[in-house]
C-alpha cells in the first residue's frame, strides 16, 4: 500500500513539475529572441556537453553579419517590446490582428529603410532581415488571436493546482481533525 501511494505521489509531482514547466516554456521568449539575434550577427547556436555535465550555449560565426551593433541593439529592442510574455497575453480578432501585424511591418521596414547607412545593412539583406523578423512576429503574435492563449492557460493552471492539492492531500494538509 506505501508503495503505491509513493507512485502515486510522484506521479502527482510529476504532472506539477510538467505543467509548470509547460508553462514556463510557453512564456519564455529568450530562446526566441537569441534565434533572432544571432542570425542578425550572422551566427548559430549551438549546444554542447561542458566537463561539469552542464550543457553550454555557444554562439558560432557562420555568415556575414546582417547589420552592426547599432542595427542588431535597435531591431532587437524593436522586437523584444512585441514578443514578450505580456504582449501574448492580448486579445486580437482576426482584424485587429492583421492591421497589427501591418503596422510592425510598416514600422520595421520605415526603420530598416530609414537606417540602412546607420546599420550597416546591405541592401541585399533589407527584405531578409523583415521579412525573418515578421515571420517571428505573425507566429509569436497569431497566439493572441480570439483569446486562446490565455484560455489555454486556464487548463494548465487548473492542473497545476489540481496537482498541488493532490500533492497537499497526500501530505495529510488537508485532513479532517477529530476533537
Amino acid at each position: 500500500m506505501a508503495e503505491a501511494e509513493q507512485q502515486s505521489s510522484a506521479q502527482v509531482e510529476n504532472r506539477f513539475h510538467t505543467s509548470m514547466n509547460a508553462l514556463q516554456l510557453r512564456l519564455n521568449t529568450q530562446p526566441l529572441l537569441d534565434t533572432l539575434e544571432a542570425f542578425l550577427k550572422g551566427k548559430r547556436i549551438v549546444y554542447r556537453d561542458a566537463e561539469d555535465g552542464k550543457i553550454i550555449a555557444e554562439k558560432l560565426t557562420v555568415g556575414t553579419p546582417k547589420a552592426n551593433d547599432e542595427g542588431v541593439q535597435s531591431i532587437m529592442s524593436y522586437v523584444s517590446a512585441i514578443i514578450n510574455p505580456a504582449t501574448v497575453q492580448g486579445n486580437f480578432d482576426a482584424e485587429q490582428y492583421d492591421r497589427y501585424i501591418y503596422r510592425c511591418r510598416m514600422e520595421l521596414s520605415q526603420d530598416i529603410v530609414t537606417n540602412r547607412g546607420n546599420y550597416d545593412i546591405d541592401g541585399d539583406y533589407m527584405n531578409l532581415i523583415i521579412d525573418f523578423v515578421m515571420a517571428l512576429i505573425e507566429a509569436y503574435m497569431s497566439r493572441t488571436l480570439e483569446n486562446k492563449e490565455r484560455e489555454s492557460y486556464v487548463d494548465t493552471l487548473k492542473m497545476i493546482e489540481s496537482s498541488r492539492l493532490e500533492r497537499e492531500a497526500k501530505r495529510g494538509l488537508f485532513s479532517s481533525r477529530k476533537d
